[in-house]
């Protein structure tokens, strides 16, 4: 299985953020999204509850035009519990461009743990519900810088240079695993 994680193209600096809709300048990265091709098939689509993931999705999928479920995971977004939320969104405002190491190592609560396992745990289960027999060739993962890079990293321990990257719209990265790993 093949697991691609993205992040959302430009959004919109303004409003309420969850809400936050592509900018211009973000519908065009999307559509121009240079790895994108028809010969390239996504089985699922995994993207979190802010608008500017599920616009990102569809605008490259209208690109290859053909239909692929879509599932909203809230917490690819923001963690479930309110002290975790202050300090992860504290912690993005006061260090906007730092790598997941960086961050990590101000993450004096373990917030950022819970809310990785979390996103972690819901995004297997999310492909586990979706398709038990492990038939899924490719998942297409869109959401946002920090998490993604621990969720990728849970998923392959092995990939250490992870935590040290920040991911720019629509940058990611791509993990090919057995199909029982998940």
């Amino acid at each position: 299985m093949r697991l691609t994680f993205l992040r959302h193209a430009h959004s919109s600096p303004a409003g309420d953020d969850k809400n936050r809709i592509l900018t211009s300048k973000g519908i065009e990265q999307a559509l121009t999204y240079k790895k994108i091709s028809n010969d390239v098939k996504y089985d699922l689509v995994i993207h979190s509850s802010a608008v500017r993931t599920r616009e990102t999705a569809e605008i490259i999928l209208y690109r290859v035009s053909t239909k692929v479920p879509y599932i909203e995971i809230p917490t690819l977004y923001l963690p479930e519990d309110d002290k975790d939320i202050s300090e992860v969104s504290k912690s993005i405002m006061l260090r906007p461009y730092a790598t997941p190491n960086e961050i990590l190592s101000k993450d004096k609560n373990n917030s950022w743990e819970r809310y990785t396992n979390k996103a972690y745990t819901d995004i297997s289960s999310a492909i586990k519900q979706y398709n038990p027999s492990s038939e899924l060739s490719h998942v297409l993962i869109i959401g946002h810088g920090t998490i993604l890079n621990l969720i990728g990293y849970k998923f392959s321990s092995q990939f250490e240079e992870i935590k040290t990257r920040y991911i720019g719209y629509l940058e990611g990265f791509s993990l090919n695993f057995n199909k029982k790993t998940i």
